[in-house]
Parts: structure tokens; sequence; C-alpha cells
């Protein structure tokens, strides 16, 4: 069902890419590093509001209002669209009481007055609130929603979105699916092009969920967040980098076969990052080419500005909660996520996408019928043996005192740790 494919370069030529939508750090330093030759849009929010967003307060830099309608002002400037996020997956059913009406208008005057001319929302119903009070405003569909068929993108076309961000855990490699939806619809399409969430990810819908109330500035959580989610899918990319390859994400090289399929814009990811790593990200997306570690084009705790640590107030508000957990222990495990970044040669997936564009990605067959993610895996992903086990065995040890709940558990060990400074050997003892 999909068309045959030119070769890359003549097919780079015949058919124009996909324009880029960029993720907004709010940071002052950002505008000046981009390129905007093929951005169209720049998208973000402030750290946290009552309606939350898809990342938690904790990873993201602090800026005051003041400061994001300056930056979205200079985003505008370079004429392209801000789109600022109303995207929680889940707002507690604060939309039908008259303080959380009040609370959404609230957040839809402030993205209209600094000058934001497109928001991102997850929830149905705000797509047709959006409308009615300001009909301008471009709404797009979240990814989160997991919009993956002609059926559920045809019903938001009918509520008035103008644009739809496809689910990035299921259709971004089944061409054959993108084709459908594309007939189906009019308005613009969207992709995601360097997130690295698992194939078909049994934790996306909680994932949203708990971004969404851990960045909402009136949730009773405070913005105490513990991203199990995150941890999870960590360990399962870790034992099995197949996971990795089988994931959604399209090498800068790859995106011509997605404008030929009529996908108008690819997202680039995320809003944690530092602006260097997000101008470098455009700049390859933009060249259509990565010359190098693959794993550059993803987010990672040596980009993100809450882990570089610069204000670590940022960050330690929301987590400095003794009554929530074990602060002892979730300090223990503060660095879990720093682990040696593994390698994969970009130049070493050419030709990778091919597999994809002729024969349809069946999920059913994924690792038994089909090895072919395992294979590549097997070939090209390289990592020092003992850095992956021991950021195996730290995760796993964590995940343990999360689920066993020894991580909201006080204990002697723990006086004993604070009166000699090292730490003591858990045991069942609390």
């Amino acid at each position: 069902m999909t068309p045959e494919r030119p070769n890359q370069e003549d097919s780079a030529q015949a058919v124009p890419l996909p324009s880029l939508c960029v993720p907004s750090n709010m940071q002052p330093d950002l505008v000046d590093k981009l390129n905007f030759s093929r951005i169209t849009e720049v998208y973000g929010k402030l750290q946290s509001d009552p309606l939350g967003g898809g990342r938690p307060s904790v990873i993201l830099p602090s800026v005051s209002k003041r400061q994001a309608v300056r930056h979205i002002r200079a985003v505008r400037d370079n004429g392209v669209d801000f789109n600022y996020l109303l995207n929680a997956t889940c707002l507690d059913n604060q939309e039908f009481t008259r303080q959380g009406r009040k609370r959404i208008e609230a957040a839809l005057k402030f993205a209209v007055d600094a000058g934001a001319n497109a928001v991102t929302v997850s929830i149905p119903m705000l797509v047709e609130i959006i409308k009615a009070l300001e009909p301008s405003m471009k709404v797009n569909i979240s990814t989160m929603v997991g919009v993956d068929s002609p059926e559920m993108a045809s019903y938001f076309e009918g509520l008035g979105a103008d644009r739809i961000t496809l689910s990035v855990t299921s259709v971004n490699r089944d061409f054959e699916r993108l084709a459908e939806i594309r007939k189906r619809v009019g308005i613009n399409l969207q992709v995601i092009a360097n997130l690295e969430c698992l194939r078909g990810c049994p934790f996306s819908r909680y994932h949203g969920n708990l971004n969404a109330h851990s960045s909402q500035s009136n949730h009773p959580s405070g913005g105490f967040v513990i991203d199990y989610c995150y941890l999870s899918c960590s360990i399962l990319r870790l034992e099995d980098p197949a996971h990795f390859l089988m994931a959604g994400w399209i090498r800068p090289e790859d995106q011509h076969y997605y404008a030929e399929l009529g996908i108008d814009s690819l997202k680039l990811v995320n809003r944690a990052m530092d602006s260097d790593t997000i101008a470098f990200i455009v700049d390859r997306y933009t060249a259509g080419r990565h010359d190098g570690n693959l794993y550059d084009l993803f987010s990672h705790p040596t980009n993100n500005l809450a882990y570089q640590n610069k204000k670590p107030w940022d960050g330690l508000k929301y987590m400095f909660k003794p009554a929530r957990a074990n602060l002892l222990k979730l300090a223990r495990y503060k660095d879990m996520f720093r682990w040696e970044r593994p390698t994969i040669d970009n130049r070493a997936l050419d030709g990778f996408m091919e597999h994809f564009v002729k024969n349809r990605c069946h999920v059913d067959r994924c690792g038994e019928g089909c090895r072919y993610c395992h294979n590549v895996a097997a070939r090209v992903f390289e990592m020092d043996p003992e850095a992956r086990n021991n950021a195996l065995s730290t995760l796993k040890e964590f995940k343990s005192l999360l689920v066993n709940g020894k991580l909201f558990q006080y204990s002697w060990q723990d006086l004993e740790e604070l009166r000699t400074g090292r730490s003591a050997p858990d045991s069942d003892e609390s």
C-alpha cells in the first residue's frame, strides 16, 4: 500500500522535508542558538501551572511569567508559531467545577496574552472549550492521546483540531497505517522523531497522568514524584537493547519517508535539555544527516538542565518532602540515571528503515516471527559490560525499594547513617 521509494538522495530533492517543531526550555540563550530555516513552531510552558503538562516540574527549569512572555515574543519575532502546552492528560475532574473552569480560562488567557498562537491538549473537551473561547487559536492533539487509527484521527478533526501528533509508541514505523490516516483526514499530521519510548508501551497512559499531576501547581503531591515509568523502561532497554531499536524514533536521514506519506512536521524533544543540546539536535535534523552516536540526539542526564544542578533549589523544593518518602534512600539513588551513555554509530544504521517501509511491522510477530531489531541491536549497540551491569543493578535495587515499600519507611539504619555518614545495609526492620 505504501508507494515505491526512490533512493534517499533523489527523494530528499523531490519532496520537501517536513517542517520542524522544536522544544523550548524557556532560557534566554535558546532563540539566538536555533537555526530557524525549517522551524515552523516552538513549544513549551511554565515549570508548573494549575493545569500541568507532559513533563514533571522537577526536571524543568524555573522561569517567571515575565521571562516566559519575553521568550515567547522573541520566538514569534522570528516568524514562527509558539505552541503553549496545556497537555495534561488528567485534571482530576477540575474541568467540571466552577473553579476548574476558571483555571482553564486563566491558563488560556495567559497563553494568548503572552503571544502564543497555538496550544497542545490531551483532553478532548479542551479542544472544544478552546475553539469556543479563542476560535483563531490553533489546537494540536498531543501524542499522549495515542491517536493511532484513521477513525480516531477523524474524530479529533471533527472536534476542531488543527493538527494531530500521532502515537509515537504504535504508528511511527507502521507506514501502511500512516498512509491510511493521511488519506482519512485533511488536517496537519505530526510525528515525534527522537523519543525512545517502548514500542506498544504499557506505561504510557499512566506516565501521562503521573507527569500531569506532578506539574500541577495546586495538586496535593506538591510536585513530588518518583518516575516509576521511566525507571521501568530504562531497565527493559538495558536488559535488552532491542527495545531501543524497536522504538519509533526517526533518524535525520530518514525524514523523507514521512514527507512522501504527507506527514507535515516532525516534533523534536525535549524541553528539559540545555540550549546547546536543543540547538545541536535541531541542526542535525535541519541538515538531514548526523555522523556520530545516535544517542546524541536523545535526552540524557548530561544534557538535562535539572541534572546539571545549576539551581539546585529548583528541584529540591519538589523533592525535599520527608513525610512522603525516606529522603536518605532517595539521596542514595539520586544519580541512578547517570549511567554511561551507550553508543550506536548512526552510519551503521544506513538502510535500517527500509525494512519497515517495505514490510509492515507487525507487533504480534515482534521477537518471535521477526527478529529484525534484535539482530540489528546485536550488531550496532555498544556499552561497557561492567557499566551496563552496574546501571542495571542500581535501577533494580531502587525499584525493589519502591515496590516493596521500604522507600517510604524510616528505620534505625537511617539514624546510624546520619550519625556516621556511612550507608548501613537495609534490613527487614523498620
